[in-house]
């Protein structure tokens, strides 16, 4: 890319026209640490996701991308990346502390200083507390019906059956606490369930 870029800068003055300006900036690897950041890739974080699943895509990149993404994806001065850089040598230092304060920051930057606060404490309660968060998507049906679980699940994440089905039997859900794995079950909406799929995806589904 640098390459073509400034070679047409050349083409345009052997062609008596002002060269344009070209600006190179660094690619930015997306979550899984390889691959550039990339919507088709599926390792993304999109400017307009809620602030909870924001923070918990940044919280899941690589230590070794953190100051990286401080310095591509923040707005924060040169004195206090300065003083992160600085941090993250310091082998008394925890790298997941100052990821908290990454995925905070960007949070804080696309919403607002009470969603990147809420967020944060959410992430903590959930995966370092193993408590739900308190503001779960909820799914509601008919008083007694029988649903079958798996479409429950595709309702609110938008994955296929199969796709689900082999989340299940690797034992990526719980309801109520406990671990299922039967991809036939039905759930009878009696009461209300709190349900957990996955490492990130909450909800409770509750009668009318």
């Amino acid at each position: 890319q640098r390459f073509n870029h400034l070679l047409g800068r050349d083409l345009q003055r052997e062609f008596g026209q002002r060269p344009q300006v070209v600006f190179l900036l660094p690619l930015l690897e997306g979550l899984d640490g390889k691959l550039k950041m990339s919507k088709s890739y599926g390792n993304y974080v999109g400017i307009n996701e809620p602030p909870d699943q924001m923070f918990g895509k940044i919280m899941s990149i690589p230590d070794t991308l953190i100051m990286k993404y401080f310095t591509l994806c923040t707005d924060l001065d040169n004195e206090e990346l300065e003083k992160i850089e600085r941090s993250l040598k310091d082998k008394d230092v925890n790298p997941r502390d100052i990821k908290l304060d990454l995925a905070e920051t960007i949070v804080r930057m696309y919403h607002s200083e009470t969603a990147a606060k809420k967020a944060r404490e959410n992430f903590i309660k959930v995966f370092s507390k193993r408590e739900l968060p308190e503001d779960m998507e909820e799914v509601v049906y008919p008083e007694g019906e029988k649903v079958w679980i798996v479409k429950v699940i595709r309702s609110i994440t938008g994955l296929s059956s199969s796709d689900i089905r082999r989340v299940i039997k690797q034992g990526g859900l719980r309801i109520d606490g406990e671990k299922v794995t039967d991809t036939d079950l039905e759930i009878t909406v009696d009461r209300e369930y709190a349900i957990k799929f996955g490492k990130k995806t909450f909800f409770r589904v509750k009668p009318e």
